[in-house]
């Protein structure tokens, strides 16, 4: 049976399972501090919550020569702040790192960066995309030394497509006497994936004008998307028998034998009044007729974020319609 739910709002789900078209490409995602642009601020003597002005300016971290009692995070350098001969190793100390990292949008699969293997001295706080996912050892509060700096601490993340903030707090405990030498701090860290791409046709141009049911709900859609050796264009206009509409503005498009995909901005209509800025459309040329396969048919989403243009988000939730698509390069 298929499901009738033709406008949503979406999470993305990074490990998309689905049938990869013959054309894949895979690259690797690497994101590991030392090579991995990284800002820092503080260091500070108290802890603050990020983003608070007690930070000050942001700088570059660089990468320092770690304490040999440190353990090290594989493949990763370890960083700090640019100022440490000046920095303060006698009283409690915090800093604060800053990264980011990027899933493409045009990623239809994602294998690994689900967690973060961090190491500092002596203990850290970590957000990923503005939630918090963990903290080992005391970051504020009284001091509980218990040489955190001597193992590796791994933290589960759910990156998102698109840019995927990274934000560390680190506190370095006191030491009556302390210098760059007896008392360093740093930061280590690293995450590894792979992201899988279809390379899509080239040219190609997608028309069609159709209705379909979301569940009780009747849709009208019309739109022109296409890929040109001068780039991608079109339109999309979205209406059902709810009074809910949209139009929209195709920046991305891909095109698989006999099924597109385009993706873009929501410019008006009462979605783009609730706060739904992006849509996402999926269509296969399969004739007429409301008779459809369950992976053939329309897929309609729209959300507050951009979504990826592939095919993954519509694998087995198509609806039928009747009316015309027209796919063709």
């Amino acid at each position: 049976m298929k499901r009738l739910l033709a406008v949503v709002v979406v999470a993305m789900v990074l490990v998309l399972a689905m049938a990869l078209p013959a054309l894949a490409v895979t690259q690797d995602i690497n994101v590991v501090s030392g090579i991995q642009p990284t800002t820092v601020y503080g260091p500070i003597d108290h802890y603050a919550a990020q983003g608070l002005m007690d930070w000050g300016t942001a700088r570059t971290a660089v990468t320092i020569t770690p304490h040999p009692s440190w353990a090290s995070v594989p493949g990763a350098e370890w960083i700090s702040t640019p100022s440490l001969a000046t920095d303060d190793w006698v009283g409690d100390t915090w800093r604060w790192f800053h990264f980011e990292f990027v899933i493409p949008m045009e990623a239809i699969n994602i294998t690994g960066l689900q967690q973060l293997v961090v190491n500092s001295d002596n203990v850290e706080r970590i957000w990923v995309n503005g939630t918090l996912v963990g903290t080992n050892g005391a970051v504020e509060g009284a001091r509980a030394d218990n040489y955190e700096w001597n193992a590796l601490w791994t933290y589960g993340i759910t990156p998102v497509f698109g840019v995927n903030t990274v934000d560390i707090v680190v506190r370095n405990f006191s030491l009556a006497g302390g210098t760059s030498t007896s008392n360093p701090t740093g930061l280590a860290y690293s995450t590894h994936g792979t992201a899988t791409y279809v390379l899509p046709t080239a040219l190609g141009k997608t028309t069609g004008g159709i209705k379909f049911m979301a569940g009780g709900t009747e849709v009208q859609l019309d739109f022109v998307a296409m890929s040109t050796a001068d780039g991608v264009k079109g339109n999309v206009k979205y209406a059902n028998s709810d009074d809910k509409t949209f139009w929209g503005k195709v920046t991305n498009y891909s095109q698989f034998e006999n099924k597109a995909c385009f993706t873009g901005q929501i410019v008006k209509g009462a979605f783009y009044d609730a706060g739904m800025r992006y849509f996402y459309v999926a269509v296969a040329d399969n004739g007429e007729g409301a008779a459809a396969d369950a992976d053939q048919g329309v897929r309609v989403l729209v959300g507050s974020v951009p979504f990826p243009c592939n095919l993954s988000l519509a694998t087995g939730a198509y609806e039928a319609f009747t009316g015309n698509v027209q796919i063709h390069n």
